[in-house]
């Protein structure tokens, strides 16, 4: 009984792991969109919080910092 709820909890972990990996690089993406969007409605204030999180999740990736 303890294997299995061992193993069953070791699956579960690695695919809760694997899910949080992929949603933060959708999230990048959708920072990045959100506040090209918000440009475009002139809310300066609303891209500058998506831009900033957007570089809060890649800060590599150069496209949050060009706007």
């Amino acid at each position: 009984m303890t294997k299995k709820f061992g193993r069953f909890f070791l699956v579960l972990l690695i695919a809760f792991s694997l899910g949080i990996a992929a949603a933060s690089a959708q999230s990048y993406d959708e920072a990045c969109k959100k506040g090209d969007e918000a440009l475009a409605r002139k809310d300066y204030n609303g891209a500058i919080k998506e831009f900033s999180n957007a570089i809060s999740l890649d800060a590599e990736n150069p496209q949050a910092y060009l706007g």
